[in-house]
């Protein structure tokens, strides 16, 4: 049974990270990169919020 999503208030910071299992690479190519950044982009246009580095 998945797992309920967790409650994730505004006014908050919160760190997050992207890492492979056992500090595997995530990204590929520059266009797997790429493609991350842009989504980034897009969301935070959608969704107000700050993104405070990457």
């Amino acid at each position: 049974m998945p797992r309920t999503a967790r409650a994730t208030p505004g006014g908050y910071c919160y760190h997050v990270l992207n890492r492979g299992n056992r500090r595997a690479e995530v990204y590929h190519t520059a266009d797997n990169y790429a493609a991350f950044v842009a989504l980034l982009r897009r969301t935070c246009a959608r969704i107000p919020m700050r993104l405070l580095g990457y």
